[in-house]
This record gives structure tokens, sequence and C-alpha cells, in this order.
């Protein structure tokens, strides 16, 4: 993190510029995410955690999105390493072998601390061979759009640079 994309906690309007990474896995997967602050020497780790949301695999500008696209809760800690699990949503009209995302945002509990982490993510079903993706979300990843609390999916701007878009 750094004065630019520490944003704070979910409560602070600055929220959508934490680090945000998208995790990709098949679908019911449970997974361990992993954060590990490097805090420099004369300092303490910051009280921070990861944010998992639904988002059917856009990023979040502007303000937070409502509850209902949160998975779980989230304690700030300041310990070194903390941990939390989640699962990949399932997808009742997909196949088995299809693949989720969620949108995970990592975060310390007050915006503009600076300090470097590590985010991990391990598969819980260590007897499967299962492939999992966490890559860091760039402006090139579909943003999702709130309007009165409903999700709207950005696709991408057209060459006339309107915004196309599906509710």
């Amino acid at each position: 993190w750094d004065k630019r994309n520490s944003g704070g906690g979910v409560t602070i309007p600055s929220f959508s510029t934490n680090p945000q990474f998208l995790l990709k896995a098949p679908s019911g997967t449970e997974v361990v995410i992993v954060l590990e602050q490097f805090p420099a020497s004369s300092s303490k780790p910051h009280p921070a955690g990861v944010y998992v949301l639904e988002t059917e695999g856009c990023r979040i500008e502007g303000e937070a999105p409502g509850k209902k696209y949160f998975q779980g809760n989230l304690t700030f800690t300041n310990a070194k390493i903390s941990c939390r699990t989640c699962t990949l949503p399932s997808c009742s009209s997909c196949s088995s072998a299809s693949t989720s995302q969620l949108l995970l945002v990592a975060c310390t509990m007050k915006p503009r601390l600076e300090g470097a982490f590590l985010l991990s993510a391990l598969a819980l079903q260590p007897e499967r061979q299962l492939e999992i993706e966490l890559s860091q979300v760039t402006a090139s990843v579909p943003a999702l759009v709130l309007q009165d609390q409903q999700g709207v999916i950005v696709k991408k701007a057209a060459p006339n640079g309107r915004l196309t878009a599906k509710s």
C-alpha cells in the first residue's frame, strides 16, 4: 500500500482505491486467503484484512457496493500474517467443472497507510488437483457500477467512448 492506493475500510469513501485481486477457481472450491505484511523494521503491521466480494469478475470503483456483494465479515488484525476462508460461488446452471471468480480487496483499516504485503490463495481440497489463479486487477477489468444499489456490469468503453452495459 502507498498513500494513493491505501483507501481504508469499506466505510471510507476511498475504499475502491485499495488493491483489488481476482481469484479464479472451480465453483464450490473452498480457499484460504493469506495476507502477509512486511512492515518496516521500526514499525508494527497495520490493522488490515481482505474483503471478499461476489462481483461476477468485476472490479469496484467509486462507492463501495452494498452488503449483498460481500462474502462473510472482515475483522481487521494487526498480525503480520492473517488468514480467512472463502468459497467460490456455485452456479446451478453451470457444469461442475465451471470456473467462478471472487474479488478480493486487501486493505488497511485507515486510509493512506503505507506498507508492503503479499496476498496468497490456497485450495483446501488437497486431494483434488485444483487450478486456482490470483491476479491483480487492472483498469482493463470491467467495473461494477452501482445505481440505486443495483449492480450494473459495465462491459467496456466502445470506440466512440460510450459505455456498454448489461444489468
